[in-house]
C-alpha cells in the first residue's frame, strides 16, 4: 500500500538559475521548494473520457459475447468456491477459457448471491476486468433486495476501481453501500481510507480529512490514514497541525519497526519545516531518514537545500555530490533518475562557493549528461511513434514511469494497470469469439491511446532534460563572460 506522498514533493524541478549574488538565500533552492509545496497538484490522474468510452465499448462486447454463449448440456451447477478457484488461474489463454465458462454460468448467478463468498467471487471478476459479468451479480442482488450481498459486491468493485485510480467511481461505489454494518470491521475501515484517499487525489482535502479521522487507532490503515491526514493539513496551509500529527506518529512507527513509513513521514515533515523556514528542525528531520530507504535520495536533496538556505554551501555541495554519486550507481548514464537535478546542483554549488573553474567543469559534465538523456528520449519517442505493438508500448511506458520517480505513487500507474487489463480482455475475446471488426477497431483504439500516452510521457521528460541542458549552457555563458 503506497503512502500518498505528494509527487511534486518527491520530484521538484529547477527553474532558471539566477546569479548567486542576487539574493541572500539561494533562488534555486526557493524554486525547488515552490515545487515541494504543491501537495497533490491538479495534474493527479482522473479517468479521462476517451479511456472511459473505450472501456464501456469493451464491456459491451463482453456482454454481447455472453448473450450469444449458450449453456453446455453437460454443465454442472455453479458454486461460489468453484468460481473463485476458476478465476484464481492467471494468464491470457486461461482468461479466454474463463470467459466462455463464466458466460455459460451467468444464468445461474442467482444461486450464489447469498453465499458468504459472494464478495470474493465479485472481486475475482472485477480483478479480471469482467465488469459486465460482476455488475450482473450486483444488479440481481439489488433486484432481490439482498443488502448484505450488494454491499459486499460494491466493496469488491470499489477496491478494484481504487487500485486502478478511478477516484470518482471509487467514491460512487462506496457511497451506494446503504449500511456500513453490511461490511466487516476491516472492510469498513478500508472503505473510509479509500474514500478519503480518492477525495484527496481529487483535491477535496477537507472532506478527505473527515474520513481519515474515522479510521480508528489499531486499524490496519490507521498509520497510513494519519500520514495522509498530515499531508491534507499541509495542503490546506495548516502545517502546525500536520507537524503535530507526524510527531505523534514517530513513536508508533519506530516501536513497530515500520522504518519505511517512518522515513516517508519524516520526509513530509522535513520538507514542510524547510518550506516554513525551520531550517535547523528540517535538517534534523532529514538526517533521521535512512539513506537506504526508498526516499533516501529525496532526503539528501533536502539536506542540500537546507544547507543552501543556511548559506553553508560546502555542506550543500557534499550532499549533492553524494546524491550524484548514488545516481550514477543506481542508473546508467543518460537516463532519467529520481533526482536528475543532481549534476546541475553540484555545479551550482561550486558557483555559489566562488569556485568558477570547478563550476565550469561540472556544468560541462552536466551538459553532456542532459544532452545524452535528451537524445535517448528522442530515440524512444521515435520508436513509440513507429510501434503498433501493445507489449512494446507497455514496455516503454513502464520504463518511463520507473525513471520518472521510482519511490512515489504515480498518477499514471493505475491507468497502466487498467489499460493492461483491457488489453488482456481484448485478447481473450478475440481468441474466443468469431472474427469481429468492432473488436479489431477497439484494439487499434487502445493501441493509439497507449501510444499517445507514451509519447506525451517521453515529451514531458524531454522538456525537463532540455530545460536542464539550457540552464547549464546559460550558466557556462555567464562564467565565460566573467572571465
Amino acid at each position: 500500500m503506497n503512502t500518498l506522498i505528494p509527487r511534486s514533493l518527491l520530484k521538484p524541478q529547477l527553474k532558471n538559475l539566477p546569479s548567486p549574488s542576487r539574493s541572500k538565500l539561494s533562488c534555486l533552492a526557493r524554486a525547488l521548494l515552490c515545487g515541494s509545496a504543491l501537495f497533490f497538484s491538479a495534474g493527479t490522474f482522473a479517468a479521462d473520457s476517451e479511456l472511459l468510452a473505450m472501456d464501456a465499448k469493451l464491456q459491451q462486447q463482453l456482454q454481447h459475447y455472453c448473450e450469444k454463449t449458450a449453456p453446455s448440456s453437460q454443465q454442472q451447477q455453479i458454486t461460489a468456491d468453484g468460481l473463485v478457484l476458476l478465476l484464481s488461474q492467471d494468464g491470457r489463454d486461461k482468461l479466454a477459457k474463463h470467459i466462455q465458462q463464466l458466460c455459460s454460468y451467468r444464468r445461474q448467478f442467482d444461486l450464489i448471491l447469498d453465499h458468504e463468498q459472494i464478495g470474493d467471487v465479485a472481486h475475482a471478476l472485477y480483478q479480471h476486468n469482467l465488469f459486465a459479468l460482476a455488475d450482473t451479480l450486483l444488479e440481481q442482488a439489488d433486484y432481490e433486495g439482498l443488502e448484505l450481498s450488494s454491499a459486499q459486491i460494491r466493496f469488491a468493485k470499489a477496491k478494484q476501481l481504487f487500485a486502478w485510480q478511478r477516484w470518482h467511481e471509487t467514491i460512487d461505489s462506496l457511497r451506494k453501500i446503504e449500511a456500513v454494518r453490511d461490511l466487516s470491521k476491516n472492510q469498513a475501515e478500508y472503505s473510509y481510507f479509500m474514500s478519503g484517499s480518492s477525495l484527496q487525489m481529487l483535491l477535496e482535502h477537507r472532506e478527505a480529512m473527515r474520513l481519515y479521522k474515522a479510521v480508528p487507532p489499531g486499524s490496519d490503515y490507521y498509520l497510513q490514514a494519519q500520514i495522509n491526514l498530515a499531508v491534507a493539513n499541509i495542503r490546506q496551509g495548516w502545517w502546525t497541525d500536520a507537524h503535530l500529527i507526524l510527531r505523534d506518529l514517530e513513536k508508533s512507527l519506530l516501536k513497530n519497526k515500520n522504518y519505511e513509513r517512518f522515513d516517508q513521514s519524516q520526509l513530509i515533515l522535513a520538507y514542510s519545516q524547510l518550506q516554513n523556514e525551520y531550517y535547523k528542525d528540517a535538517r534534523e528531520s532529514f538526517r533521521r531518514i535512512g539513506l537506504d530507504s526508498s526516499v533516501g535520495d529525496q532526503a539528501l536533496l533536502g539536506l542540500g537545500l537546507t544547507a543552501m538556505h543556511q548559506e553553508q554551501h560546502g555542506a550543500a555541495l557534499n550532499a549533492f555530490k553524494l546524491l550524484k554519486q548514488r545516481q550514477v550507481e543506481q542508473k546508467s548514464e543518460g537516463s532519467l533518475t529520481q533526482i536528475s537535478e543532481a549534476p546541475l546542483l553540484v555545479a551550482y554549488s561550486y558557483e555559489l562557493m566562488g569556485e568558477a573553474k570547478l563550476a565550469e567543469t561540472e556544468y560541462y559534465s552536466a551538459s553532456a549528461y542532459y544532452q545524452k538523456w535528451e537524445n535517448k528520449l528522442l530515440q524512444q519517442q521515435q520508436k513509440a511513434k513507429q510501434s503498433n505493438s501493445g507489449s512494446e508500448l507497455f514496455k516503454l511506458f513502464a520504463e518511463g514511469q520507473r525513471s520518472l520517480n521510482t519511490s512515489s505513487p504515480d498518477k499514471h500507474s493505475g491507468r497502466q494497470q487498467w489499460l493492461k487489463a483491457n488489453f488482456d480482455l481484448l485478447a481473450a475475446l478475440q481468441s474466443s469469439a468469431a472474427p469481429n471488426k468492432q473488436l479489431d477497431q477497439l484494439q487499434q483504439q487502445h493501441i493509439d491511446y497507449l501510444k499517445q500516452l507514451v509519447i506525451d510521457q517521453l515529451q514531458l521528460q524531454k522538456d525537463i532534460a532540455h530545460s536542464y541542458l539550457s540552464q547549464c549552457r546559460f550558466a557556462m555563458a555567464k562564467l565565460y563572460d566573467k572571465d
